[in-house]
């Protein structure tokens, strides 16, 4: 993966614009960040299989603000799908879901090499 398609995944410069480059911070960061990823995306999961609307639109909009202000950039627009959704649709959600989980994972590594800590 090259730098540049690094960065839209997880901008490290822009993150440390917000939180630092403190090494222990940065460790703390990642931490919260994995739990919030996790904790979000077993929120979709709930309100999907509910078929909750208003729980799909709260809970990607909090994702789409912590991993905007992460600096990781596909992930916010995934979880925007989701804060902009204006009906139920169980198939579209299940498919944005599974975009958002595949990025999610990719994010957690970026965030778990090395180099970036």
């Amino acid at each position: 993966m090259t730098p540049e398609e690094r960065s839209a995944h997880f901008n490290k410069s822009n993150a440390t614009k917000y939180i630092g480059k403190d090494p222990g911070f940065m460790k703390q960061f990642i931490g919260l960040m994995q739990l919030e990823l996790n904790k979000s995306i077993l929120k979709l999961e709930e309100a999907i299989e509910s078929g909750n609307l208003k729980q799909l639109k709260e809970t990607g909009h909090r994702l789409k603000g912590a991993s905007l202000t992460a600096s990781m950039t596909i992930l916010s627009n995934l979880a925007l799908k989701f804060s902009e959704m204006n009906s139920f649709n169980k198939d579209y959600s299940i498919q944005c879901l599974s975009d958002l989980k595949k990025e999610a994972e990719l994010v957690i590594m970026l965030l778990n090499q090395e180099d970036l800590i």
